[in-house]
């Protein structure tokens, strides 16, 4: 029997903006979990840089994820406003309008703990400060650009498996 060969290990994500961090973009990344997760598990994707919001679209979709996107919090109220099936919701904090804490904030005051998307803050300038305050307000994981591929996944596998569980 043939020895499978090793896969390539996916680049990083990351936003225009993060030129100057290519040491930890050429760092090893962690390998995908393979954690279960049921068809068409939905998620929501909330940033305003276009070009992550599709790297991330294409990454969550080839993991088996029906995903939607949002360039502005307004939108992603919208979204979890008209769909009940929304399990995670990637909220970037930079947004136009309504940062990504006042997002949490405002999905934590409209919906019920067991039914609102589990949410993962996003963002490129990330502190301790900001992991508290997003832990404060209900985060369910934070990730910072860049971020691996499989950081990515791994965080919205963890995210969607509690919402299907009904736990925070």
């Amino acid at each position: 029997m043939m020895a499978a060969k090793p896969s390539p290990r996916p680049p990083a994500l990351q936003c225009r903006s993060c030129a100057g961090c290519k040491p930890r973009h050429m760092s090893p990344a962690r390998e995908p979990t393979g954690m279960p997760m049921p068809k068409q598990t939905t998620v929501l994707i909330v940033d305003d840089e276009v070009g992550l919001l599709d790297e991330m679209q294409v990454a969550l979709t080839r993991e088996g994820f029906s995903v939607l996107v949002a360039s502005s919090a307004a939108a992603a109220l919208e979204a979890c406003t008209t769909r009940t099936d929304i399990a995670v919701a990637l909220i970037d904090v930079g947004l136009p309008g309504m940062n990504g804490f006042d997002l949490i904030e405002a999905l934590t005051n409209r919906f019920p703990a067991a039914s609102r998307p589990r949410t993962v803050l996003v963002t490129g300038q990330g502190s301790v400060d900001m992991v508290i305050r997003a832990i404060r307000i209900g985060a369910f994981d934070f990730l910072e650009k860049p971020m691996a591929r499989s950081e990515l996944i791994a965080a919205t596998h963890r995210a969607a498996n509690s919402w299907i569980k009904g736990g925070l």
